[in-house]
């Protein structure tokens, strides 16, 4: 549990989520916040630590079976995909940044995926566009492995999902993430 050393009643904050029993609801109190970043921060903690309890996992993992389908068809990266999206979303959290988590998941696919398009697009988020875009040229300055990503058939189908979710350079620029 959180450290109480400061004045703020953190049973108070958690009273928050009493009544929230999907992670999204929660992820939406926390970006609401309170108007005081002292108690917005213990907020986000709270709401890092009711989204580890078993049955807010287990909505996760639920919320995370519409994206298995970009993943490769292997029972490990099913496992590793919620395991890192649980943690990417912590930091996110912890780091006040309201992403919206469908567009979380998919960026998350890209980096276990598509290290070098992932790093190349952390680099370079404007070209994002240019995937799946068979009407334009690829700029020459995209190197040459880059580009072919670009043109996979299998990144298309990410980044031109059919739940119409767009990832475009201000989703890849908000997100904290790592490189591979």
């Amino acid at each position: 549990m959180l450290n109480k050393s400061n004045n703020i009643d953190s049973n108070k904050l958690e009273e928050n989520f009493d009544n929230l029993h999907d992670p999204n609801q929660i992820i939406e109190k926390v970006n609401e916040g309170t108007g005081d970043p002292t108690k917005d921060r213990m907020l986000r903690m709270l709401a890092v630590e009711k989204l580890d309890e078993k049955e807010m996992q287990k909505k996760t993992e639920h919320f995370l079976q519409q994206f298995v389908e970009y993943l490769e068809p292997n029972p490990r990266s099913t496992i590793r995909f919620v395991n890192i999206f649980n943690i990417v979303r912590a930091v996110n959290i912890l780091s006040s940044k309201k992403i919206d988590n469908r567009k979380l998941a998919l960026w998350i696919i890209v980096v276990l995926r598509w290290p070098s398009l992932a790093s190349y697009l952390q680099k370079n988020s404007s070209f994002v566009n240019y995937i799946g875009n068979n009407k334009v040229n690829i700029p020459i300055e995209i190197p040459p492995n880059i580009q072919s990503l670009f043109k996979d058939k299998d990144v298309d189908n990410l980044f031109n999902n059919k739940q119409r979710i767009i990832i475009d350079n201000e989703t890849i620029d908000d997100i904290i993430i790592w490189s591979i």
